[in-house]
């Protein structure tokens, strides 16, 4: 039996409905508190790191930080070719840790920022947004991990609920994820398309972006909440497919160098 990691903040609380996900995928979930003994993750296939942010604390940071030891096992575990799928706050943990784009020695060339439409909007004056959206393949994307079952055609309609919630990217390094197909998924209308203004874009997240992979494509960040609707299912039964076939270490870097 698969057996996934389920790395939880103890602000989050979406914890079972990611459990459920995982056992519909035909994978069987563990919830890993951040004091387990570090070790035990190796003997796991895959992870996902949880952690959300709440309306009456949005400016709280995740406790399992970038420099957290517990971290360190997973960028081992990550190189080794096994996949990570970081959720709302855990899709912050692996941009702090550089693990998400992917540039060499993991370094940062990225940042998730506050929500700053929210903060313009007059009627709720704040950096938290807590909707439903809609989001799709990107146009050229990366065949990954955690693409396998989801097709071009379908438009998800998923929770979001963050404050922190946009990508902020370099130039430099944002053509070379396009070029890649690293932004894997996109926020878009009904009929699928890519529209930056609010509220199709909630956050401002540069080219809509809502998903971003690594080059090897073993590890993805993602700001929706796929495992609050079925229709985020292929997701997970995605990275199931992955594992099962076999993982290989794919030392592979973007060329992108932070200045």
């Amino acid at each position: 039996m698969i057996r996934i990691a389920v790395l939880q903040d103890p602000h989050s609380h979406s914890e079972r409905e990611i459990l459920l996900a995982i056992e519909r995928a035909g994978m069987q979930a563990h919830a890993f508190l951040w004091h387990e003994y570090k070790e035990n993750l190796a003997d796991f296939d895959g992870f996902v790191l949880i952690g959300c942010d709440s309306q009456e604390d949005s400016t709280h940071t995740a406790v399992i930080p970038a420099a957290d030891l517990v971290m360190q096992v997973i960028k081992e575990q990550g190189a080794l070719g096994k996949p990570v799928l970081g959720i709302c706050k855990g899709a912050q943990v692996l941009v702090e840790t550089g693990l998400v784009p992917g540039l060499e020695r993991n370094q940062v060339g990225m940042v998730l920022a506050d929500n700053t439409r929210m903060q313009q909007n007059e009627l709720l004056g704040t950096g938290f947004y807590n909707a439903k959206v809609r989001l799709r393949l990107s146009e050229g994307y990366q065949w990954n991990a955690f693409t396998r079952h989801v097709t071009p055609k379908t438009i998800f309609q998923m929770p979001v609920s963050h404050a922190k919630g946009r990508f902020i990217i370099p130039p430099v390094l944002l053509a070379e994820i396009e070029r890649n197909g690293l932004h894997v998924f996109q926020y878009c209308d009904e009929r699928g398309a890519i529209i930056h203004e609010f509220p199709v874009n909630p956050n401002g997240s540069i080219h809509n972006i809502a998903a971003i992979a690594s080059k090897p494509g073993n590890i993805m960040a993602m700001l929706p909440h796929p495992e609050s609707t079925l229709q985020g299912d292929p997701i997970f039964k995605s990275m199931c497919e992955y594992i099962a076939g076999g993982y290989i270490a794919q030392p592979i870097t973007l060329d992108y160098q932070p200045r």
